[in-house]
C-alpha cells in the first residue's frame, strides 16, 4: 500500500504543478486545493481545510488470525483489540 500511495502521490503533484505552472508554494497550494483527480487509489479531492475528502482509508488489524477492519466504524468487520496481547501471553491459532 505504501507503495501505491506514494504512487498517486507524484501524481499528484506532477498534475498540480502543471496546473500551477510553478512550484512557488501559494500558486502549488491553490492548484492542489482546487484539484479533483483519479488515482491509482482512488478520488483526490480535499475540503476548504484541506483535510482529504476522496479517498477513505481503513485501519485492519489482524483479529483471530483473520484481516479485520477495525475502523473506521462505519465500514468495522470487527471491534479493534488493545493493548495487543504479550508475546508471552499469545496462543497458537488452531487451524480451522
Amino acid at each position: 500500500m505504501i507503495a501505491a500511495t506514494t504512487y498517486a502521490s507524484l501524481l499528484i503533484l506532477e498534475e498540480a504543478v502543471r496546473k500551477a505552472g510553478t512550484v512557488e508554494t501559494e500558486r502549488l497550494r491553490a492548484a492542489l486545493a482546487a484539484l479533483d483527480t483519479e488515482t491509482s487509489i482512488g478520488s483526490y479531492r480535499v475540503d476548504a481545510r484541506g483535510s482529504q475528502t476522496g479517498v477513505k482509508f481503513a485501519v485492519v488489524q489482524i483479529v483471530a488470525g483473520r484481516r479485520e477492519i477495525v475502523w473506521p466504524e462505519s465500514l468495522a468487520t470487527a471491534k479493534w483489540r488493545l493493548p495487543y496481547p504479550r508475546w508471552d501471553e499469545r496462543k497458537p491459532l488452531v487451524a480451522q
